[in-house]
């Protein structure tokens, strides 16, 4: 269960899939979207954030060793504040 913290929720990115599936990863898309609508988007980000919607959102990338990249497949979700 997430807890209250000033700092708001922490969501980390695990995986470069551009996908909102429930697959026990969180993609990029899963986190902006949870982070611009202040609620999870669905369980996967609902296990992995940490503490609740209440402050400024960060999004953090914690991707195999190796480099990465994300490619996305349709433009993502503007972020507005």
């Amino acid at each position: 269960m997430a807890t209250a913290c000033a700092h708001g929720a922490q969501i980390t990115v695990d995986t470069v899939a551009d996908n909102l599936q429930i697959d026990g990863k969180v993609s990029l898309r899963e986190a902006l979207l949870s982070a611009a609508s202040k609620q999870d988007v669905n369980a996967d980000v609902a296990a992995a954030r940490q503490f609740d919607y209440d402050g400024a959102e960060s999004i953090r990338f914690a991707i195999a060793v190796d480099a990465q990249t994300i490619a996305v497949a349709a433009p993502l979700p503007a972020l507005v504040r």
